[in-house]
């Protein structure tokens, strides 16, 4: 939903704070591949197997805690994004964010970008079994707004994967928009 421009810098200052890979940063594939849209326990337990529950633990609320300080006044939504929510609004279809982020960036996020309200419901998943990439955050935002799973698809921001699905949007407005 928003661009993901400065996190992985972010993240490089924090590794590197606690010497993650000798102190070297990492790129923005690896950023991609380990840590972008995962779940912090699962984020901290591959990078720090070493270090034990309360040190992880410590280690991703701090890193959350810095994130929304730098990210609350420089978040901007990714281009389309606000006429895709509009065309959302006037078919009268329901919505539902989903996201691994914890409930408190999740918030800051939607509010800075002004479409908090654009969204019938939150789910995250830390409040579900077992978070992204597994499905049960998005069969529990299904349920929520009544759907069926199997007729409906998503738009994954983190992967740019599409997935279509039955409201007729052109594959154009998904790989713009990257988030549903």
């Amino acid at each position: 939903m928003a661009a993901a421009v400065g996190r992985c810098c972010r993240f490089q200052e924090i590794l590197a704070e606690v010497g993650f890979n000798g102190g070297r940063p990492i790129d923005e594939v690896f950023f991609r591949r380990h840590i972008s849209g995962r779940h912090n326990p699962e984020i901290a337990a591959d990078l720090f197997p070493e270090w034990d529950e309360d040190r992880r633990t410590a280690f991703y609320l701090d890193k959350e805690e810095r994130y929304r300080r730098l990210a609350a006044a420089g978040l901007e939504p990714l281009q389309g994004l606000r006429e895709f929510l509009e065309w959302v609004r006037q078919r009268g279809l329901r919505t539902a964010a989903v996201t691994n982020a914890p409930r408190a960036n999740a918030e800051m996020m939607l509010a800075a970008l002004g479409v908090e309200s654009c969204f019938e419901h939150l789910v995250l998943g830390e409040e579900c079994m077992r978070a992204k990439p597994h499905p049960d955050p998005y069969l529990i935002a299904m349920d929520l707004l009544g759907l069926t799973p199997g007729r409906y698809g998503k738009v994954c921001q983190n992967t740019w994967r599409t997935e279509y699905d039955m409201c007729g949007l052109p594959p154009s407005w998904y790989r713009r928009v990257g988030c549903v």
